[in-house]
Parts: structure tokens; sequence; C-alpha cells
């Protein structure tokens, strides 16, 4: 069953926002937002008996296709569905891209401080897999251990590619 999306919804690209073309039901009304918020916080919707996820329906009405992987939302915030904030990557890419732990103590993601057995500093990447490279507090000292965590991992970045300023470098 082939559905003609651009029959039943508008979007904006400017906004982000995606609304009714025709009644859809007794909640889908013309001009009303398409759409519920899931609790991994994208809004998704119900159309024929299947759900999509809004940002993907974004993309399809911009582009006339499918995307080939996952949508990365740039500026990390799911409900922005603007297309200058949507990018069709990899999911390792989309991964690479995820935002700073509130529980983050070096200010930087992916630079952490791990106690094994004694204290040390990790920096990790993704590069197919987890990469780790740890620096002993005990033989560099704090604030060293920590600085050399930092710009090993912003070294790794950006050699990677694909890292977004929201990282903090």
């Amino acid at each position: 069953m082939d559905i003609d999306f651009t029959k039943l919804i508008e979007y904006s690209p400017s906004t982000g926002v995606l609304c009714w073309r025709v009644r859809v039901g007794s909640r889908g009304l013309v001009g009303k937002e398409i759409g519920h918020m899931t609790t991994e916080g994208y809004r998704r919707v119900k159309i024929a008996g299947r759900m999509y996820l809004v940002h993907r329906l974004a993309w399809l009405l911009s582009y006339g296709a499918w995307p080939q992987h996952e949508i990365d939302h740039i500026n990390g915030n799911r409900q922005d569905n603007r297309l200058v904030n949507l990018r069709n990557v990899s999911k390792t890419l989309n991964q690479r891209n995820v935002v700073k732990r509130t529980d983050n103590s070096s200010g930087i993601v992916g630079v952490r401080e791990i106690y094994y057995p004694t204290k040390y500093w990790v920096a990790q990447w993704m590069d197919g897999k987890r990469k780790n490279k740890w620096f002993s507090v005990k033989k560099y000292g704090e604030k060293k251990a920590k600085k050399l965590a930092i710009q090993c991992r912003v070294k790794r970045i950006a050699e990677l590619g694909g890292y977004t300023k929201r990282h903090g470098l």
C-alpha cells in the first residue's frame, strides 16, 4: 500500500512543523500539528495503521525519498525538525553526536574520570567500535591526566569528522 504523504501532510522546512492537509480521524484536524511526543522526545504519528517518526516524514516530504540512514538532529533538540537541523547519517556517525551527560565532570563529551582500581581520565570515541585511551592520575597528576585525555579526544574526533559544535570543542 503506497501512501501519498504530500496529500495528507504539509511541511514547513523553516519551522519544522508538519500539519494535516486533510482531516484524518477525530484528532487529525486540518492545520493541526501531526503526531504526539514519545518518551524519547521524538514526535511520531500513526498513519494507515503504521507508526512514523515525524523527522523521517519531514525528510521524505523535502527530498521525495525516505532517508537511507538515520536522521540526526544536529543541535540535539529532537523536537526541532527544521530541515537545516536534519541530516541523513550512518548509525555510527549519529551515535558520535550524543549530548553531553549531566554528570559529565570534564566539560567535554567523551572524556570522563574513572576509578579502576585507581583514578584515571579516559578519552573515548567510536571508530566502528568503542575505543579508549587511559591517562593515570598517579602517573601524570590530576590536571595533566585530564588535559591529556581532552587533547586525545579532540585530536581523534577531528580525525574522524562528523561531530557537531555542541561537543564543546
